[in-house]
């Protein structure tokens, strides 16, 4: 069994103002690029659902009687 450590010499990191400032630049521009990124891909995926009229979902006749079945006046909220 390895010999426990007793000592606390564990050197701390000193980050300085320009370090925090570096950090939270990158991270701010890792974020905008992210959402970017999602915002691009989101406005492509609207175009080609719009350009593609196939992919439209096709409306189901609904009867009062077929929607009575789902039960509207025992919903409350």
């Amino acid at each position: 069994m390895p010999p426990k450590r007793r000592s606390r010499t564990n050197p701390q990191l000193t980050l300085t103002q320009e370090d925090v400032d570096q950090l939270v630049q990158d991270g701010i521009a890792a974020a905008v690029r992210d959402e970017r990124e999602r915002v691009r891909r989101e406005a492509t995926r609207a175009e080609g659902l719009a350009r593609d009229p196939v992919t439209a979902p096709i409306a189901r006749e609904c009867s009062f009687a077929s929607f009575m079945k789902y039960g509207p006046t025992q919903f409350h909220g």
